[in-house]
């Protein structure tokens, strides 16, 4: 296969490093013994952009979806190099690959999913280059170290899940810059405190931190989170008292702080009528 004569030498040059690009990511990640759709790649008759699980977009990649695929082995470096990519969908697959530092120059990215990879190692500080992106799906995998400070450069994040992995240390203030971000999903981690300046993420419906290692006090900053639905801090060291700001949350319909130790008066959630939920067993109220 080669590019129509009608692309300018440019374009035609980007199209033949793409097609050495995936190429490598596929002997990489051991496509030619592993992958399940094997056949569907290194196709002779198209752009690589149109193997099996890629959109193309002016002879480029601009999706890959190539989920539940048993793809292993690493990913490599040379991923970097997808320059236009938008969209990229790995999830569920065998990787055991650490997340290389060149994702960071896939600067077009709205869409990053790697939930359920076996990825390996730390979040490197390079995805905060990633300012278009608006879906984050880093967990259920083995995660390790710090939420780096440059995550509060995605600002257009509107989804972010990072449960079930072995992370550590306080979630950084910078959080605060996620204003688009609806939903926090931390759960099963070994985070040790929530930042105070959570009470600037006012679009959030859901914050998910149970089983992690929280100690300290809840903030009562996140009686400023107007949109707060669900509150699931389970299962931690939090103590001192229930904020009363948390009791006037009008969206608050499910609340779990069960498993901590907690002290006095319990905010009068039944002002609110729309509490359906409300777990606080486990406390020392």
């Amino acid at each position: 296969w080669e590019p129509p004569l009608s692309l300018d030498d440019e374009l035609a040059l980007e199209v033949w490093k793409e097609r050495y690009v995936l190429t490598v990511f596929f002997y990489d990640t051991n496509g030619d013994t592993d992958w399940a759709w094997a056949e569907e790649w290194l196709l002779s008759d198209r752009a690589a952009c149109g193997w099996w699980g890629g959109v193309c977009n002016n002879w480029l990649t601009a999706d890959l979806w190539i989920a539940n695929n048993i793809i292993s082995g690493t990913i490599p470096t040379l991923i970097g190099q997808l320059k236009k990519i938008r969209r990229l969908n790995l999830r569920t697959n065998k990787f055991k690959t650490t997340i290389p530092t060149e994702l960071g120059l896939l600067t077009e990215l709205t869409s990053l999913n790697l939930h359920d990879c076996v990825v390996t190692g730390t979040i490197p500080s390079t995805i905060g280059n990633l300012t278009n992106l608006r879906e984050l799906y880093l967990d259920e995998n083995r995660l390790v170290g710090s939420l780096p400070e440059e995550i509060g450069n995605l600002s257009s994040l509107e989804k972010f899940y990072l449960s079930d992995n072995g992370l550590t240390g306080p979630i950084p203030s910078s959080i605060q810059r996620l204003t688009s971000l609806g939903n926090i999903n931390f759960e099963k981690n070994k985070f040790t405190s929530i930042p105070t300046e959570i009470g600037a993420l006012t679009s959030v419906k859901e914050i998910s931190i149970y089983e992690n290692q929280l100690t300290g006090f809840i903030p009562s900053e996140i009686g400023l989170i107007s949109a707060l639905t669900s509150l699931y801090l389970n299962n931690n060291e939090l103590e001192g008292s229930i904020p009363v700001e948390v009791g006037d949350l009008v969206s608050l319909n499910s609340i779990g702080l069960y498993g901590n130790i907690l002290t006095g008066a319990v905010p009068f959630f039944a002002a609110n009528a729309s509490i359906w939920y409300c777990d606080l067993w486990d406390n020392s109220f």
